[in-house]
């Protein structure tokens, strides 16, 4: 979706073929237990996070973020395995209520979860193998 297109609709969604480098999806190296256990810690250490639902069936986290002027942001975070040690990380952020992301909030949001993926896993490259 291009820029444009996120501002109106309030999502933004991470994707392998995004022709921006920070909305690419992200791999990290790890199982998919450890990366999966690793973004439910997230809220417990960036406390702009509250953790609302872990589905380990579907292997999704979803969290909500409460920006200062009071716009909440749904987040999903989606680990898949590609294979038994290199996970793909994907992140879908909403604005709940509204339609616009004029400030860029929810591209924001994406970096914040992604850097601090960085610093807590080992990050891969994302070239096919």
């Amino acid at each position: 979706m291009s820029g444009w297109g996120r501002m109106i609709s309030g999502v933004t969604v991470t994707k392998d073929q995004s022709k921006e480098p920070d909305l690419k999806t992200r791999y990290y190296k790890g199982s998919l237990r450890e990366v999966l256990e690793r973004i439910r810690k997230l809220p417990a250490e960036e406390t702009i996070f509250r953790l609302v639902h872990v589905d380990e069936e579907r292997g999704e986290v979803m969290l909500e973020y409460r920006g200062t002027l009071g716009i909440t942001h749904d987040v999903v975070i989606t680990p898949v395995a590609m294979t038994p040690i290199r996970i793909a990380v994907d992140v879908h952020v909403a604005i709940r209520g509204q339609i616009w992301d004029v400030g860029g909030w929810n591209r924001n949001l994406v970096g914040k979860i992604y850097k601090y993926l960085d610093r807590h896993l080992t990050p891969i490259s994302g070239a096919k193998t």
